[in-house]
């Protein structure tokens, strides 16, 4: 009976260290979230791209992304502010192995405020990037 004890504590501590790598990597996300964001505010569309990973553009050309941050900036206004809403991991195993992350945010831009949804891989030793991006808002559909 010790001896299953002894396993069962192993194992959990096992599980607890492996996933200290992930909650570590939290801030990574959000450190990008940010980074994204603050291009969009300084409407620097071009260092909002940059943030993309290839498989991002794999579905969107460069063109395309551009129009549609310059016409969420025509249709919601200046971005103000942007709030983290929620957050979720997901480890991958396999190929690729990594990490994605799911952050829903609360933006608020000049004329409507909206509700967004960065997805974020980051391959096993490799670098974040945006894997996809979703906007929501009635302001899309007023003017």
């Amino acid at each position: 009976m010790q001896k299953f004890y002894f396993i069962s504590i192993l194992v959990l501590l096992v599980g607890l260290l492996a996933g200290c790598g992930v909650v570590q990597d939290t801030g990574v996300a959000e450190n990008l979230a940010a980074i994204y964001y603050e291009s969009i505010k300084a409407k620097n569309f071009d260092k909002a791209q940059e943030l993309c990973g290839p498989q991002f553009f794999q579905r969107t050309s460069r063109e395309d992304f551009l129009q549609l941050l310059q016409t969420i900036n025509k249709k919601l206004g200046n971005l103000q502010s942007y709030k983290l809403a929620g957050f979720h991991v997901r480890k991958q195993i396999g190929i690729p192995s990594g990490n994605y992350y799911i952050l829903q945010y609360k933006v608020t831009y000049s004329k409507y405020s909206a509700a967004e949804v960065l997805t974020l891989f980051k391959p096993s030793g490799g670098e974040i990037k945006i894997l996809g991006y979703n906007v929501n808002s009635e302001g899309f559909f007023k003017e």
